[in-house]
């Protein structure tokens, strides 16, 4: 909301974590529009030893777009996840950029889709996969996150999107719903 003050900026805020990549354009300080999209870091988790532990169903098939199988208990390869979380920054990308959307993207939105970005002068990240795409963070936390994040980075520094990137003041592990639920004290 700052940002969209400072300026006089259009932005759009991609704000990702554990299961939704939420998007939202913000002008003036008010954000316009949303969408969410069923892209986050912990839609599949690892234990120390490669062990799924965690599979949801966006995950799952995530996975099988990526040529896949899994189910909880399997053990899978460190370079499968890689490339499933490249495969989760591609959607994300394809999201945000190819219209008309392809039916196979638009599944993954769990809202109506924005159909017209209109005018942006800027994107921010946000939310704990943020902290990978900003390299704020470097620690695995053995979901998708760090790859996810590293993933989204690679595609932005080669130009993946029309529009700069901005940097953003506070990424926050949690997403703004999760961040108020811990941070925000509510009386009845």
């Amino acid at each position: 909301a700052k940002a969209s003050q400072d300026g006089n900026r259009r932005i759009l805020n991609v704000d990702i974590g554990g299961g939704t990549a939420k998007l939202a354009i913000v002008e003036e300080g008010q954000v316009k529009v949303t969408a969410a999209v069923h892209i986050g870091g912990r839609l599949q988790v690892v234990d120390e030893i490669g062990a799924i532990v965690r599979l949801d169903p966006a995950g799952r098939t995530h996975a099988a777009r990526a040529g896949f199988e899994w189910t909880v208990g399997d053990k899978v390869l460190s370079e499968d996840l890689d490339k499933i979380a490249d495969g989760m920054a591609a959607t994300l990308i394809d999201a945000l950029v190819i219209r008309p959307i392809p039916h196979d993207i638009e599944n993954f939105y769990l809202t109506d889709p924005i159909l017209d970005w209109g005018h942006i002068d800027g994107v921010m990240f946000s939310g704990g996969v943020a902290e990978y795409v900003y390299g704020r963070e470097d620690r695995d936390f053995g979901d998708l996150g760090l790859r996810l994040g590293h993933a989204i980075a690679h595609r932005l520094a080669a130009g993946g999107l029309p529009w700069p990137v901005l940097p953003a003041g506070e990424c926050i592990r949690a997403t703004a719903l999760g961040a108020s639920e811990y941070s925000v004290p509510l009386s009845g």
